[in-house]
């Protein structure tokens, strides 16, 4: 599965990045909006699922599993690898609660897992701006 993004109808409403933070029970979504002050225009920051990340983690706390690559919060040393190495700015570094600490992981869009691999963002989108599709895998 896959996104496919059309930034010219994206509106800012931010409903995906509302519709994200309450499917992962989280403060900061895993999609993200932002405006273009000069153009009035939006920008829609999403995972492409392209596997960067995956190559570069030195823990192998990235993998790709039925075309999705997610990120194990418990195996993640929060190096920033990830992070800095991201060419579409899609992983956020945050603050886990731990036992006996906070420890800050990355974290990105794994296309609603959670939720089935159904992605919460295309389903709240009212423009279309967000679809989600089936992708054709070599793996």
């Amino acid at each position: 599965m896959r996104l496919r993004i059309d930034q010219k109808k994206c509106i800012g409403c931010l409903k995906c990045m509302d519709a994200c933070r309450k499917i992962n029970n989280s403060p900061e979504p895993r999609i993200f909006i932002s405006k273009n002050e000069s153009t009035e225009s939006y920008k829609i920051t999403y995972c492409t699922m392209c596997g960067i990340c995956e190559k570069v983690c030195p823990v192998k706390a990235i993998d790709r599993k039925k075309g999705v690559i997610d990120i194990n919060p418990d195996a993640c040393v929060g190096c920033k690898t990830c992070y800095y190495m991201c060419p579409f700015g899609a992983i956020e570094m945050i603050s886990r609660q731990s036992t006996h600490y906070v420890k800050i992981i990355a974290q990105k869009c794994n296309l609603c897992e959670k939720n089935n691999f159904v992605a919460v963002c295309a389903q709240a989108c009212p423009t279309g701006a967000i679809v989600q599709i089936a992708a054709i895998s070599a793996e």
